[in-house]
């Protein structure tokens, strides 16, 4: 029975292992791109600025931990060198849905806003909602990287210990070991009479 636990917890503890070092991986790997779009959302200050035409406004709800979150969608077009582009934009989360109703009142269906687009490819685009303080977007993304390295050296450790565990040298059978004690028996007596020899000689 407490073999049978053991190998249970045993295999319980690779997949979280596993998993974790998977997950870590994954999440590393979308924390860099995160922290390139921050970057980018930080460099858009300084990039070229037009005025987007508003096409909907989306009030949209969601659960987190149990209650109900919301949260704006805004679809908007813009023009460059006579081209139509199209945007969204999704707001930071409220409890209430009149927080957000109330926040984006001066905002309607055909109305303005301005946006900042990459030159070079103007389908990259951000709102000025989206422009912050350097070092907002700093902790953001330095934040996310430190979690999910934090989850991938977890991951492993696990990974690592684990291997060690079910790794085990196998055990010499009876013979071996009985051959093994003659051997060293065998031994200890040929030192003895060499001993004995140079004693003899001196």
């Amino acid at each position: 029975m407490r073999k049978t636990k053991n190998g249970v917890l045993s295999l319980y503890v690779s997949v979280v292992s596993i998993l974790s070092f998977i997950g870590g991986g994954f999440a590393i790997y979308f924390s860099f791109i995160y922290g390139y779009s921050q970057w980018q959302a930080y460099q858009s200050q300084h990039w070229p600025h037009t005025t987007a035409v508003i096409e909907k406004i989306d009030f949209i709800s969601s659960k987190h931990k149990s209650k109900t979150i919301f949260h704006a969608q805004i679809d908007y077009r813009y023009f460059v060198a006579h081209q139509v582009y199209r945007g969204e934009y999704q707001s930071s989360s409220t409890d209430t849905l009149a927080e957000q109703q109330e926040q984006w009142a001066a905002y309607s269906v055909g109305g303005p806003l301005s946006v900042a687009y990459q030159s070079f490819n103007p389908s990259v685009v951000f709102t000025r909602f989206d422009q912050h303080p350097w070092w907002l977007h700093a902790i953001k993304s330095v934040g996310l990287l430190l979690f999910s390295l934090l989850v991938f050296c977890m991951g492993s450790v696990l990974c690592l210990s684990m291997l060690g565990i079910t790794y085990k040298e196998p055990r010499a059978s009876k013979r071996e070991r009985a051959d093994s004690q003659r051997e060293c028996r065998e031994n200890a007596i040929a030192r003895k009479k060499a001993q004995g020899s140079l004693r003899k000689k001196a």
